[in-house]
């Protein structure tokens, strides 16, 4: 799943620093996201037939990339994401997001791997830190075993003496660290990247939790709200992850 395209990425957009020309960054861009689109539509499948045929609805299902302006010798500098395919309630709402980005490389402190696929839980604003605390509060021990089973992690930009003082990989003690500051900047990540060799399986085990979480940050939003719904994720999930998730319920 997704080979042939980051095969094509690799060869197309392969290098730390790439400078093409609006018009090739254009044609790069144009055709990666046509691929995305098709590449994708197993990952909108697979959330409907397990988690509900209508688990999108009302939400923005919609395509975007970033646009450098030309230097002075009429070059782009081309970015780390080339492309995104995004799930939103709008275009612009940006609080919650669920994200599948095409990368040019994903650098980590021990390696380089060029050309990934990552899929990602977004959340940027206080509603959105608010309604992701609560439910991780009120569904803290599955969350964690889920997110830590699938190797999901979690980032943010921010940093100060609480956040960042914790060095390790555990997601759990960042989560906790994260929400432990009050000054915190409202905006974090979960996230796994994949790279060629990436299983269609793994793949969809975590988009699937992603959305799983994605859906129900939104049953804590609005008038009618929906306080269990990740309950009813869990059960359905159970049926698709093997024992992954029955040593959990």
């Amino acid at each position: 799943m997704f080979e042939a395209l980051l095969e094509d990425v690799f060869k197309k957009a392969g290098s730390l620093k790439l400078h093409l020309t609006p018009e090739e960054h254009n044609e790069l861009v144009g055709d990666l996201v046509s691929w995305l689109s098709v590449e994708a539509e197993p990952l909108i499948g697979v959330s409907q037939a397990v988690l509900g045929k209508d688990i999108f609805k009302g939400f923005d299902v919609g395509f975007e990339y970033s646009r450098t302006p030309a230097k002075e010798e009429g070059l782009v500098s081309v970015p780390v994401n080339l492309c995104t395919m995004y799930i939103r309630k709008e275009r612009e709402d940006r609080t919650i997001s669920l994200n599948c980005d095409i990368d040019r490389f994903n650098m980590t402190r021990n390696n380089i791997d060029f050309a990934s696929v990552c899929i990602e839980l977004d959340i940027c604003g206080a509603e959105g830190k608010r309604v992701f605390e609560e439910l991780y509060k009120n569904y803290k021990r599955p969350i964690v075993r889920l997110l830590e089973n699938e190797k999901v992690e979690f980032s943010t930009s921010y940093c100060s003496d609480i956040v960042g003082s914790y060095k390790g990989k555990s997601t759990q003690k960042k989560l906790d660290e994260y929400f432990s500051d009050p000054d915190v900047d409202n905006c974090f990540t979960l996230s796994k990247n994949f790279v060629e060799k990436a299983g269609a399986a793994e793949l969809f085990r975590v988009f699937l939790l992603l959305t799983a979480l994605f859906s129900s940050c939104f049953g804590y939003i609005g008038q009618r709200k929906k306080l269990d719904l990740f309950e009813l994720y869990m059960k359905r999930l159970s049926l698709t992850f093997s024992q992954r998730c029955s040593a959990i319920l």
